[in-house]
């Protein structure tokens, strides 16, 4: 059977199937390496990092013991840089170290070493870092191994061309899975598989909001809200155009293969 018959050839439904497969397919994905991309990312790291760092090295604490010798230090040479602490090498202008209270100058100082991780991996501040933690005879710190082997900068990048390949690869599925939909399935369809690949990241924007993560898979979750807007969009209009054609009888176009069925189907 043709077009010119007024209906879609039967391998048309079998096409926007597996387009609408592979495309679901391909939006998780796309969406799991963007998610994966924005963990990666400097300021998430400075703030999961920080806290836990801070709290497990005592730095405050470090800072505290030696404040006086180091506003001593800084009085007398306010334009000099004082090193705080001294194990990680982090140097900070004396005039500003008078200024600053001991918990400012420990997010300094690890802004500064994070920073470092981030950016070179396994570095000299690093080593310091956990022989410092080490000499405290505290546990160490995994958190400084998965930022310097993982959670950094080469990685942030490699995932960003990930999730842009993939949109790419997703949006060229996206033109025959609409081609291959009929009617208002143009707008259900593609809904529904957005609705379908983002879910699981609108669970995980919704339990992060519930534990005080706001900024948590946020962007992709509210994918599934455009999804499912469709979805009820599109629905929506394939009922008022039933009802519609229903007391009005099929629409005359002109086209032999465009002429609307009772269903709102080609």
């Amino acid at each position: 059977m043709t077009r010119s018959d007024g209906i879609r050839p039967a391998w048309h439904r079998d096409a926007k199937w597996i387009f609408r497969i592979l495309f679901t397919i391909s939006l998780f994905f796309t969406l799991l390496a963007y998610e994966a991309f924005n963990f990666t990312s400097f300021e998430f790291v400075l703030s999961i990092g920080k806290p836990v760092i801070k709290n497990s090295l005592n730095l405050t604490g470090m800072i505290a013991q030696n404040r006086e010798s180091l506003n001593a230090f800084a009085a007398s040479n306010p334009d000099a840089f004082v090193e705080v602490p001294r194990e990680l090498d982090v140097k900070i202008k004396g005039r500003d170290v008078i200024k600053m209270s001991d918990d400012e100058i420990a997010d300094k100082v690890l802004d500064v070493v994070l920073k470092d991780v981030y950016s070179e991996g396994s570095g000299a501040k690093v080593s310091k870092l956990l022989e410092s933690k080490k000499a405290s005879n505290s546990d160490p710190v995994p958190l400084v191994g998965l930022v310097s082997g993982i959670f950094n900068k080469k990685t942030h990048e490699s995932l960003q061309a990930a999730w842009r390949t993939l949109a790419f690869f997703s949006f060229l599925l996206l033109l025959p899975y609409l081609y291959f939909s009929e009617g208002f399935a143009k707008l259900t369809s593609p809904g529904m598989s957005i609705a379908l690949a983002s879910f699981p990241f609108a669970v995980i924007a919704f339990a992060g909001r519930s534990f005080g993560l706001d900024g948590m898979a946020k962007q992709t979750g509210v994918l599934f809200v455009v999804g499912v807007s469709l979805f009820i969009l599109g629905s929506i209009c394939l009922v008022v155009n039933y009802v519609r054609l229903n007391r009005l009888g099929p629409v005359k176009t002109g086209i032999p293969w465009a002429h609307t069925n009772h269903d709102g189907r080609r």
